[in-house]
């Protein structure tokens, strides 16, 4: 049987990893709540994961009804160093590994020519316009971190021209999964716009992917099945306890701990915002900072997802704002 009746056989798309810790962080929150604990972090984190658990159940229904013959991995965690990138979805076709992360975000997004992401949407009736930092960056950086572990503990499972070539063959992605969701990526850069689609576009790229692709370049079942192992026993989940997690947010040292937090923040601000003479809300509003005082973000990645600080503030002051939270300062 020659390569491409392997490929016409070879319809179905196989699942090697299903489990989330999202799906886990739901199930395990849930529990809390019917066992009566109670608490605004509690309340706001369980929200925010079934959103994003929607989302990804959205993709993989797409996955599932594709009829196109790939490997698939859900929530991966990979670490290199001290790096560590959470990738919602690995998709492995015959011509490309896609690296995916999965956005399920109310409002419209734009993209304006600098790059820049802006949603607008509507909070009791008031129209809401906000940046927000680009998930297109956070799949590069997963992308970035995948070149940095294989190809330099891993050699044998490049191939050369795929190494020759990596930016065609191992592709950061970003899905929007909220269907109602307007995309407009019509000023965006052209290497943001071909790296950004709506979940219902997926399976069309897919295809169009491979079609395009040279014969010559396509992976077989076999070599597509072993990069699929290796990214599943390179897997290193989290184990978080949620109870010990959540629990310990109710009580006094940790509301201690936030108050603290809060006046350093609020101290910080105004240094900065005397050093650099420009207004304190140009550091963060107080409506950012009760939002960093919800999260308590550790790193500069969680600052970024969180969302909360727009690109440029998160560049200026985001380091120092994390060494603050950290107790650093």
């Amino acid at each position: 049987m020659g390569i491409f009746d392997i490929f016409k056989s070879f319809k179905e798309p196989i699942f090697i990893k299903t489990d989330s810790e999202l799906e886990k962080k739901v199930e395990e929150l849930n529990k809390l709540k019917n066992q009566g604990i109670n608490n605004k972090k509690l309340d706001k984190d369980l929200l925010l994961a079934k959103a994003g658990l929607q989302g990804e159940k959205e993709i993989e229904y797409e996955l599932k009804n594709s009829n196109i013959g790939m490997y698939i991995l859900h929530d991966i965690i990979l670490k290199y160093k001290d790096l560590s990138a959470q990738i919602d979805y690995i998709i492995i076709t015959t011509a490309r590994i896609y690296f995916v992360e999965c956005k399920n975000l109310i409002g419209n997004i734009t993209i304006n020519e600098n790059g820049d992401f802006i949603r607008e949407y509507y909070l009791n009736n008031k129209k809401i316009k906000e940046g927000f930092y680009s998930p297109v960056r956070q799949a590069e950086r997963h992308v970035d971190l995948f070149h940095k572990r294989w190809s330099l503990n891993n050699k044998g499972i490049f191939s050369y021209n795929r190494e020759k070539n990596f930016n065609i063959f191992y592709v950061p992605l970003v899905v929007m999964a909220n269907s109602k969701n307007i995309l407009n990526t019509y000023h965006a850069p052209y290497d943001i716009k071909n790296k950004i689609i709506k979940s219902d576009q997926l399976i069309r790229l897919l295809k169009s992917d491979i079609k395009k692709m040279d014969k010559d370049l396509l992976m077989s079942k076999s070599e597509m099945e072993e990069w699929a192992y290796a990214f599943k026993s390179a897997d290193e989940p989290n184990n978080i306890n949620y109870r010990e997690l959540y629990l310990n947010e109710g009580n006094i040292s940790s509301q201690n701990k936030i108050d603290d937090i809060k006046n350093k923040l609020i101290e910080f601000r105004k240094k900065r915002s005397k050093d650099m003479n420009i207004p304190a809300y140009y550091v963060f509003t107080n409506d950012e900072l009760d939002k960093l005082l919800d999260i308590l973000p550790k790193t500069i990645e969680e600052l970024e997802k969180s969302n909360i600080l727009s690109p440029i503030k998160i560049k200026t002051h985001g380091i120092e704002i994390i060494r603050i939270i950290n107790g650093k300062e």
